[in-house]
């Protein structure tokens, strides 16, 4: 049933982890960057 090596699974999990985090980081960075921007005003 395994024919997919154990490695490429484990890379295409790496890279699904990898992207979510990205996503996450960016929206973090966006709402932090909107926060400051309203407490300096």
């Amino acid at each position: 049933m395994s024919s997919i090596p154990k490695e490429l699974e484990q890379n295409k999990l790496n890279e699904t982890l990898f992207t979510k985090v990205f996503q996450v980081g960016s929206q973090f960075c966006c709402e932090i960057r909107e926060l400051s921007n309203a407490s300096w005003k």
